[in-house]
């Protein structure tokens, strides 16, 4: 039978999958993040927000900044959908840092790919001149 991705059965999956992937994998595993992310967007869409906040708090300690300091694009997404939570508790100075992070994110993937058009154009007109 076909299950809404926000019904019981499907967080009762989701959770299933998280710890059968977190104890053959470990927690950093990308299918154990994977399950991690499904499961915390089921909690918030069903309206459970302080569920949802111990998810995404763990994938943020999980997924944060590499040693480099890099975050990955996909964090942006994990920063907003936290800081929607935290909102949705009332914890509105938490849920503008999450906010904050999330614009930062975008920001530097947006430099990033100027940065890179950039370079790809310079490249091709330095091919042009020889």
């Amino acid at each position: 039978p076909f299950h809404s991705p926000h019904s019981s059965s499907s967080k009762d999956a989701y959770a299933s999958a998280l710890d059968q992937s977190d104890q053959a994998f470990g927690e950093k595993n990308q299918m154990t993040v994977k399950a991690l992310e499904c499961l915390a967007s089921v909690l918030k869409m069903g309206g459970k927000f302080d569920d949802a906040i111990g998810m995404y708090e763990r994938l943020v300690e999980i997924k944060d900044e590499d040693a480099s300091g890099r975050v990955e694009a996909s964090m942006a997404n994990v920063y907003k959908d936290l800081g929607e939570c935290y909102k949705s508790v009332g914890r509105l100075e938490d849920s503008e840092k999450m906010d904050s992070r999330s614009e930062k994110v975008l920001g530097l993937m947006k430099q990033m790919m100027d940065e890179e058009k950039t370079s790809s154009s310079s490249s091709s007109s330095k091919d042009d001149d020889e």
